[in-house]
């Protein structure tokens, strides 16, 4: 999200959680790339507001939304920025537990 990222450089943190998860919210699922990096951003942004257990949430929710309804990841994802962004989540919802 463009408004999510400029908010986020602007150090506007609550308001860029909050593009990041409207975009989450309108975002195609099988777009994968974009919905990964919205799920990191999003988690990060609460995290940089200083809302740490909502952070922890949404790192959580991304990663279980990458993995799927399994809550596995079977197979690494083929576009690494996704792949980077799922692991970037997955150790963001770790630290914040």
């Amino acid at each position: 999200s463009g408004a999510g990222h400029a908010a986020y450089q602007q150090q506007e943190y609550a308001r860029a959680a909050d593009a990041f998860g409207r975009l989450l919210n309108d975002a195609p699922e099988e777009d994968r790339k974009l919905t990964a990096d919205a799920a990191f951003m999003r988690g990060l942004s609460l995290d940089q507001a200083g809302q740490v257990k909502e952070a922890a949430a949404a790192y959580h929710a991304g990663a279980r939304r990458m993995a799927g309804t399994t809550g596995k990841i079977a197979a690494a994802p083929a576009d690494a920025d996704v792949a980077w962004s799922v692991y970037r989540s997955l150790l963001g919802a770790a630290r914040a537990y």
